[in-house]
């Protein structure tokens, strides 16, 4: 369950997502015939998410998602992976913004 303070940083993140554009790479999951973007709902979106972070070797990353903003969260042992993630969040179709705060970067 996603703490108050999570919640409000999603909620954030949302508001800001909507005013602006965002590029997104290539996705890996194209649209189904007749439907749209807005039909998918968050828990579609969330395990999208985790199936194309499994896909890029990026396990023990949690994935949320609140009217599709996805937020990351969990231990990673790089910048770079930290970055990877992100990335390919941003690429599921659905996701309206990535919130990559919660994923600390500790080296092991």
């Amino acid at each position: 369950m996603l703490s108050i303070t999570s919640l409000l940083r999603i909620s954030a993140i949302s508001l800001l997502a909507a005013g602006s554009t965002m590029s997104h790479a290539a996705d890996p999951y194209p649209a189904t015939p007749g439907t749209t973007q807005s039909a998918l709902s968050d828990s579609a979106i969330t395990a999208r998410v985790k199936e194309a972070l499994a896909s890029g070797k990026l396990i023990g990353i949690s994935v949320a998602t609140v009217k599709g903003i996805v937020a990351l969260s969990g231990t990673v042992t790089s910048e770079d992976i930290r970055r990877k993630a992100g990335e390919i969040a941003g690429s599921v179709q659905g996701v309206q913004g990535v919130d990559t705060s919660a994923l600390n970067v500790s080296a092991r």
